[in-house]
């Protein structure tokens, strides 16, 4: 919101964590300041704290989420916004970290929704670069309903991957 007061850049917030607020209008007045500069610039600065580039994919979201009528998302756009999401997870999302995972599922889930960014089946995708801690992979659950529903068999590809992203696999009855 242009309309939104912003203060000045204080270097010292450039590492002080924005959360729990994830949204422009909340920030402190130097912390807009912090985050407007990151945006000018190549948005590829390791300095800044995570919960800034948290807060830049969630704008992303929404726009994903809620194109509006009179301003709904194209093709070329919803390009740009899934590379940038590639982009930053290569940039700033270490593996094992944990909001890797929220945004690893959010690029899967971008990617199954809109159809122009992949191929027609879901089962000639490849296989996600993250498992998740807290159960399946959506792209792996619908290539394994797409290849079901088809009546082609689960290959090997699919179940491996099946088995471990389900923890229920590792920590239920079957496990013990």
């Amino acid at each position: 919101n242009p309309a939104l007061e912003v203060g000045q850049f204080i270097t010292m917030l450039i590492n002080k964590p924005v959360t729990p607020p994830l949204s422009y209008k909340d920030l402190h007045l130097g912390c807009r300041a912090v985050y407007l500069e990151w945006l000018a610039n190549s948005r590829n600065e390791q300095w800044l704290h995570l919960d800034y580039v948290l807060l830049y994919i969630h704008g992303l979201e929404r726009r994903l989420a809620l194109g509006t009528d009179r301003d709904p998302i194209n093709h070329e756009e919803l390009k740009t916004i899934y590379n940038e999401l590639l982009r930053l997870r290569k940039t700033y999302f270490k593996k094992g970290r944990y909001k890797k995972f929220y945004l690893d599922y959010f690029i899967e889930i971008v990617k199954l929704k809109f159809p122009v960014l992949h191929e027609e089946n879901y089962y000639d995708l490849d296989l996600p670069e993250t498992f998740y801690p807290h159960g399946s992979s959506p792209t792996v659950a619908l290539a394994m309903g797409q290849l079901a529903a088809e009546g082609k068999p689960l290959n090997a590809k699919w179940c491996c991957a099946f088995a471990l992203s389900e923890p229920k696999i590792w920590t239920g009855p079957i496990a013990h």
